[in-house]
Parts: structure tokens; C-alpha cells; sequence
């Protein structure tokens, strides 16, 4: 704080010396005006006499000269010349006749001595004149111009004077000035400087009350001293109040920095501000040193907090921009540029892997720009970890859930083992389809695999969902008329190894909690085996596999797919990270910095290390998950065995080697009626999502078919029930509106009729539309010939890829549930057939081998 004491203040700034400066510009501004104005005039006097007398010289000369003009009376002219070039003020006379010539130009002798002729002589200090010579006319006509005569007439003694008269006058002015200031300033030192000087003394040292001010003048300033002094008592017993108020305020503020600095020091988190420079400033709440294990005041931030991110990368640029843009912003741009500051940090701290949560705060200063920014740091790892943990307990809890909701522990093995087998075949033409120029043949199987998976997961709503988004992307490339899209084929590569993966999710919840006794072949590992050789591979030759960016896009795919497919989602999205990065460089066409290869090849060792305890899990998993000793025969496998052993007896052609048989199939066959039983959950679940009422049937003497068997009758039921749900029964109002009841019926018969199995499933629905049937196959080229039988319009309908539903959902509509019955059974040495009538309803009729 400056000093204000008015003793300190410099002169040329005090008072005193601006009253001088006041005075003397009032002065200047008058008297020198006026000094010049009289100088102006004595010079203009001096100058007018000059010009009188000069003008007097000339016209004597004039007015004499006519006569002797006329004459040519030289002498007499040379006489008035000479006479008048004798005054020591004349510089020169010249007679001149009308053509400006001179008349007298010689020099004068006068008593035997030369005078000189005055020349001409053109100067600054030189008064020019000229006068006509006039010869006076007659009465009533102009004088007659005889000639002229001219002079010049030096001005040195006008300006001697008048230099002269300006240094008396300039001397009389500066004394006068001079008086006048003196006076002036003493007049007003004493009635105004003074007065001022001491209330100024008073103000600045208020708590000296001895200082004198000045309160007997009758004027302002007397009444000025008075409120002063008033003012300065009142103000000094202010300052008493005040200077307690403030020892008690500064107290509490003490108490207060120590309840902050307490409150900092004992919060969970790491609290600092940062200015422009990106240098970390106190206070810093001490879990900041235990989070960061050192003391980060005067740190950079981006060496603190930032150390994981790339400085290479679009991220890292992105932070640098902010920290351009949010200093000096305003509360708009605050908000509209914030985000650039990640808000989720993955760091290592002191080899230790943690998870930050960063919250950034703008401090304002008071033109309501940032200042700094305040950063709020928490170590949320351990959340994290819990939040993992719990998230992995409410998928089991869920799958676990939709697991006791699908039926029987044995429909449940059956069906997830089924599915791993239609993956492991999916799998196999997916890996042909890169190489393959004319893939719809292989696209249409492999699109009948996932839509029997989607279709057979009822209950499994996990997998019903992940199984229609993978045949999503095979209708998307179906669809391709020219070579396949590659980001397509990826993404069908990665999303059909997850939803073996979550296959596999599901198969280890079964065993791990609900006991289910699975028995599990080397499928399930994948292609875990080659991955080990293959990622040595990579980092063996890491210098080389880096410079080739796509060979290693393809190995780090092939790293994904392996893991995706075992349900190590974790690990699997951590290389799907990678690969990102890996892309992003390659498509920026940027080279790798040393930390970015670094980090690549730390990942690769990473996920080579973890390939031995994924290994050693899934081999626990294959080996728990079956006991042979647990293995029972279900009841209803016992009915059907006493069922057929009474068939023989009855048919009188029981032998041991029927006996075996038929004991062998009690052990590994399935009841055909429990089969065709666990589709009444497809039925109500279909029936429900699509707003309709379905009541299922089913007749029939139960009996054992073989495992094959059942896997394809079971495969060919889960397209026909749904379609006849779908397709064929309507919608309550619909039916009430053709005189059916609401509820709709479908009707599940079989029948075991020399060694073949023959199944009718019928419903009361719409029926079929031959002709619209024709005109769709028609529409689509599957078939030219437009005069077929009514048998073979409904024929049509197990067409590949042909559907006369409009809308595709979830359920049906894609056109391939039919095709993929009709291939399945054909397979088995099977067949199907189908009869319909428009509002009467369809029948499908499956024969099955069952030696």
C-alpha cells in the first residue's frame, strides 16, 4: 500500500506547486496575449513612419522631376537622385521613363569627387515604394505619365527600435508577472494551501488527534475543518470498534482455515487447484500425497494424472485445447468445452493399476473468467471392483432366473449343448466366407443355425437377444450383391464368438449353481490351444509385426474371437481397445512412439499370461461339470421303458438283444412326450409378446427316441410352433371377428408306426395363402412356372429366404424357419409335409426314422 503521508508526495505532484502552475498559466494565457498585442502595434507604428517618411522622399523626387523630364534636363535629375540617395536610410533612387528604363544610372561629381550610384537592391530588410511622374493635363484631361520613380528605404532602424522596445517590454511583463505570483501565491497559501495541507496531514494520520486543522475561518474550509474534525473523532472510535471486530473476525477465520485445512486433510479425496500453466497449486488435501504417493505442488498435471494417455494421441490433443480454451472463458464456454477433460481416469500409480474419478470445477476471477480449475480426485478401484463383482452376480442371478424358468435340468443340458454344436458349425462356415465369391448358399445355412438358436432359447433370453442381433448381420450381408463388406464380416466374426461365449456364460451358471450335470467336450476350449504359439509369435517378431499394421489387426482379431468365444469379456474388450488404437494409427498413417509400442507389446505379454489360468478354469469346468456317478435315468425315460418292454410282450417279440436296446435307449434317449411338452413355455411366452391366446395339445403314447433324433425334431418344433403362433393364429379380435373363439388351439400328435416316428402339428389359424405364396416366389425368381397344383403353392413354402410377412421381429418374418426344418429333417432321412385351408387352419406332418 502506498504511502499517503503528505510529506512523501514529490514536489512537482504537491499542491503548492500546482497553485504556482495555475497562476502562471493564468498569466500566460492573459498577459502574454497582451504584451504581444502591444509589441504587434509599436512595431506596426515604427513600420507606418518608416513608410511615411520613405513615401515623402519619393514623391519630392516625383513631384520635381516632370519639368526636367520634358527638358532632358539630366543634370537636374541626376541632382534630385543623388540628393536623395545622400539620406543614409535610402538604399536607393531610380527615375524611370515609361518603359521602366533608368534615366539616371551614371555616377555623380560634385566638387571633383565621385558619389556612387545606388544599385537596385532587393531584401528582407528593404521597404520598397514606386510613385508615377505625372505632368498635370488641361482642365477636364488625365495627367500624361512622364515615368516613374522608385526607392527602397532600409528598415534596420524600425527593427533596432522595435527589437528595442520588445526586451524593455518583455523584462517590464516578466517583473509584473513575476509580482503578481508572489502575491497571488501567498494570498492563496495562506487562505486555502495551508488549510488544505493540514487537513490533508490530519487524514493521513486520523489517529493523531494533535495534529492542528484549521476551524476559525468563517468561510467553507472553516466549516470543512469542523466536519473533519468531527469526522476524525468519529472515525477513531470506529477504528477501536473495528480493530476488536476484527481480532475476533480474524480468530474465527483462523478456526475456520483450521476446520478447512482439517476438512481437506481428512476427506477421501485428492482436492487441488490448477492454474494456465497446468502447474498444481496449494491447498492440496493430504490424501493427495497418499493417492499419488509424493508431494504434487508446483507439478505439472499432465505428469501427475495424465501419464497413461498417449501424447501422441487425438485425446491427448483434445486435453491440450482445453486447457487453451477454458482459461479466461466465461460460463458458457465453461460448459461447452468441459467435456474435453476426461472425466474417468485409468492410471498406474507406483505399479499399482487404479481407477480415478476426476470432477473439474471452474474458480473465477472478477471479470467472471477461469481462473484456475479445481480438480476433485477420487480412487473409485475399489467401487469398480465391487460394482464388477456385483454386476457379475446379478447377470448369474439372472441367467440363474431364466435358467429354472426354460424347464427340466435335462431339456436345459440338452438345449445348451445343442447350441454350442450349431456355433461350432457356424464357426466353420463363417471362416470360409472371406474366400468364398459366391457365399449365399453358406450364408442361408448359417443363417438357419442362428435362427434355430434364436428360436430354441425360449426362456434364455440372454441368448435370444445376442442370437437376433448376429442374424441381423448375416441378413445384412445376405442382402450384398457384390463382395462382402468386410467391417460387416467383423462384426459377424465378433458378435458370433460372443454368443458362443455367452453360451458358455450360460453353461457355467447351470454347473457352478445350479448343479446341473453337463458333460462337456474339447469344443468348448475353442481356439485357446493355438493361441498360446500364436501370441509368442506376435511378440517374438514385435518390430517386424508392427510395421505391419494390418497382418497384426488380424492376429489381435484373432486374440479377440478366441477370448470373446470363452466368456472372458473382460480381456476381450481390453484388446478390442487395442485394436482401436492399432487402427486409429494405421488410418492416421502415423508412426508408433516408443510408449505407444511399449504399451502394445505390455498388452500382448498380458494377454499371453492370462491364456494358462483361462485354460486351467475351463478344464475344471469340463471335468465338474459331468459325474457319471450322478447320472440317473429320468422317470419318464423308466415309463416308456416299461411302456415298450410291454409292447414286445404284447407283440410276442421280446428277445435279450430287444431288451439291450431298449435298456440303452433308457440311459441316453429322450421321451418324446417331455420334448414336445417343454415347447408349451415357447407357446405361452410367443403367444404373450404377440397379444394372443394359445392353448397346446398333445396326444400320443410316450416313447424313447435317440439323442439325434430328438436334437432334430426339437430343432424342426422350435421354427413350426413359433410360426404357427406367428403366422397362423390371429389375434382375439380377429378371431371373435370370424366367429372363432379368442383362444386359439394348437395340437401336437404322434405316433411310432413301423420304425418311424410320425408327428402332426395342426393349429386353427388363418391358414395359408397359396397365392400369395406364388406371388412372392414369383416376386423374388425362386420359381418362373405360375401354373402349379395347390399342393405345390403350399409346397413354396419351405423356399429358402422366403417369408409373406412384412415386418421382421424377434419371433419370425425372416423367411428361413421353414428351409431350415425341411434341411434339418431331410438330413436325418426325415420329411415334412403341409396341408391348409384359409380360415380353417394348417397341419404339418413330420416323419422321422426310429430304428
Amino acid at each position: 500500500m502506498k504511502d499517503k503521508n503528505p510529506s512523501t508526495i514529490p514536489l512537482h505532484k504537491g499542491i503548492r506547486f500546482k497553485v504556482i502552475l495555475g497562476i502562471v498559466s493564468i498569466l500566460l494565457f492573459t498577459l502574454v496575449p497582451f504584451g504581444l498585442f502591444q509589441i504587434q502595434d509599436q512595431e506596426k507604428l515604427l513600420t507606418e513612419a518608416l513608410r511615411n517618411k520613405s513615401l515623402t522622399i519619393v514623391r519630392s523626387v516625383s513631384s520635381n522631376s516632370p519639368e526636367a523630364i520634358e527638358n532632358f534636363d539630366d543634370l537636374t535629375l541626376q541632382n534630385l537622385v543623388f540628393k536623395a540617395e545622400s539620406d543614409k536610410e535610402v538604399a536607393y533612387i531610380n527615375i524611370l521613363n515609361p518603359d521602366n528604363e533608368l534615366i539616371v544610372e551614371d555616377d555623380f561629381t560634385q566638387d571633383g569627387k565621385v558619389i556612387k550610384k545606388k544599385k537596385k537592391v532587393e531584401a528582407d530588410n528593404i521597404l520598397s515604394l514606386k510613385e508615377n511622374i505625372l505632368k498635370p493635363g488641361e482642365e477636364g484631361e488625365e495627367p500624361e505619365i512622364l515615368g516613374s520613380v522608385e526607392g527602397g528605404f532600409y528598415k534596420d532602424a524600425v527593427i533596432k527600435e522595435i527589437t528595442r522596445k520588445k526586451v524593455i517590454f518583455s523584462i517590464t511583463l516578466l517583473g509584473i508577472s513575476l509580482s503578481i505570483v508572489i502575491v497571488m501565491y501567498l494570498f492563496l497559501s495562506r487562505s486555502y494551501v495551508n488549510p488544505v495541507l493540514k487537513l490533508s496531514e490530519a487524514a493521513s494520520s486520523l489517529e493523531n488527534e494533535n495534529l492542528e486543522i484549521e476551524t476559525d475561518k468563517s468561510d467553507e474550509l472553516g466549516h470543512l475543518g469542523n466536519i473533519f474534525k468531527e469526522m476524525r473523532t468519529t472515525v477513531n472510535n470506529q477504528k477501536i470498534i473495528l480493530e476488536k471486530q476484527v481480532a475476533e473476525r480474524t480468530i474465527e477465520l483462523n478456526r475456520e482455515k483450521d476446520n478447512v485445512t482439517k476438512l481437506l486433510n481428512n476427506m477421501a479425496q485428492a482436492v487441488f487447484k490448477v492454474n494456465k500453466q497446468k502447474e498444481i497449486l496449494a491447498p492440496i488435501s493430504a490424501y493427495a500425497k497418499d493417492l499419488f504417493g509424493d508431494d504434487i505442488e508446483g507439478k505439472n498435471i499432465f505428469k501427475v494424472l495424465y501419464t497413461s494417455i498417449d501424447v501422441n494421441s487425438v485425446q491427448f490433443s483434445q486435453m491440450n485445447s482445453a486447457y487453451s480454451v477454458l482459461f479466461g472463458a466465461d460460463e458458457i464456454q465453461w460448459f461447452a468445452s468441459d467435456g474435453l477433460l476426461p472425466e474417468k481416469i485409468n492410471v498406474e500409480i507406483n505399479e499399482e493399476p487404479k481407477i480415478l474419478k476426476v470432477l473439474h470445477e471452474p474458480i473465477y476471477d472478477e471479470n467472471d473468467e477461469v481462473e484456475f480449475i479445481l480438480y476433485v480426485i477420487e480412487d473409485i478401484t475399489e467401487r469398480v471392483k465391487a460394482e464388477e463383482k456385483l454386476a457379475q452376480k446379478n447377470e448369474q442371478m439372472k441367467i440363474v432366473h431364466e435358467s429354472l424358468s426354460f424347464g427340466s435340468r435335462k431339456e436345459l443340458t440338452t438345449i445348451l449343448l445343442d447350441f454350442l454344436d450349431l456355433l461350432n458349425k457356424s464357426f466353420n462356415i463363417i471362416y470360409r466366407l472371406k474366400n468364398n465369391s459366391s457365399p449365399q448358399k453358406e450364408l442361408n445355412e448359417l443363417f438357419r443355425y442362428l435362427h434355430t438358436i434364436k428360436g430354441g432359447s425360449a426362456a434364455l433370453k440372454g441368448i435370444g437377444a445376442k442370437a437376433h442381433d448376429v442374424e441381423s448381420v448375416v441378413n445384412e450381408l445376405r442382402k450384398s450383391e457384390t463382395s462382402l463388406d468386410n467391417e460387416l464380416l467383423d462384426k459377424l466374426m465378433k458378435e458370433s464368438h460372443e454368443l458362443k461365449g455367452l453360451s458358455l456364460k450360460y453353461i457355467k451358471v447351470a454347473i457352478k449353481e445350479l448343479k446341473v450335470n453337463i458333460k462337456l467336450t474339447d469344443n468348448i476350449f475353442g481356439n485357446l490351444n493355438k493361441l498360446d504359439s500364436h501370441l509368442e509369435n506376435i511378440i517374438s517378431n514385435f518390430e517386424n509385426e508392427i510395421q505391419e499394421s494390418n497382418h497384426l489387426l488380424e492376429k489381435l482379431y484373432f486374440t479377440l474371437y478366441t477370448f470373446s468365444s470363452v466368456d472372458e469379456t473382460k480381456i476381450s474388450s481390453q484388446i478390442y481397445e487395442l485394436i482401436k488404437r492399432v487402427k486409429t494409427n494405421k488410418e492416421e498413417g502415423s508412426l508408433y512412439s516408443e510408449k505407444v509400442k511399449a504399451d502394445i507389446f505390455e498388452n500382448l505379454s498380458y494377454f499371453k499370461s492370462k491364456l494358462k489360468p483361462v485354460l486351467e478354469d475351463l478344464t475344471i469346468l469340463k471335468d465338474s461339470g459331468f459325474n457319471k456317478e450322478e447320472v440317473s435315468i429320468p422317470s419318464e425315460n423308466i415309463n416308456c421303458l416299461r411302456n415298450e418292454i410291454l409292447h414286445l410282450i404284447k407283440n410276442k417279440s421280446i428277445s435279450l438283444e430287444n431288451v439291450d436296446s431298449i435298456f440303452n435307449k433308457a440311459e441316453d434317449g429322450e421321451s418324446i412326450l417331455k420334448l414336445i411338452r417343454s415347447f408349451e413355455k415357447v407357446v405361452q411366452d410367443t403367444s404373450q409378446k404377440l397379444g394372443k391366446k394359445v392353448q397346446m395339445g398333445v396326444e400320443g403314447s410316450d416313447l424313447l427316441i435317440k439323442p439325434d433324433t430328438a436334437k432334430c425334431l426339437r430343432e424342426s418344433l422350435i421354427h413350426i410352433v413359433r410360426n404357427s403362433v406367428d403366422h397362423g393364429i390371429e389375434v382375439p379380435e380377429v378371431r371373435s371377428s370370424n366367429g372363432k373363439q379368442e383362444i386359439g388351439s394348437l395340437k401336437i400328435s404322434f405316433q411310432n408306426h413301423n420304425e418311424e416316428i410320425i408327428l402332426s402339428i395342426e393349429d386353427d389359424g388363418g391358414g395359408i395363402d397359396g397365392e400369395k405364396l406364388l406371388t412372392k416366389a414369383i416376386e423374388t425368381g425362386s420359381i418362373k412356372d405360375k401354373e402349379i397344383t395347390e399342393k405345390e403353392k403350399l409346397d413354396l413354402l419351405f423356399l429358402p429366404s422366403l417369408s409373406t410377412k412384412e415386418d421382421i421381429t424377434d419371433v419370425s418374418g425372416r423367411g428361413v424357419g421353414m428351409d431350415a426344418v425341411r434341411s434339418g429333417l431331410n438330413d436325418m432321412g426325415g420329411r415334412i409335409s403341409v396341408e391348409s385351408k384359409i380360415q380353417k387352419g394348417t397341419k404339418f406332418t413330420i416323419t422321422l426314422p426310429n430304428k
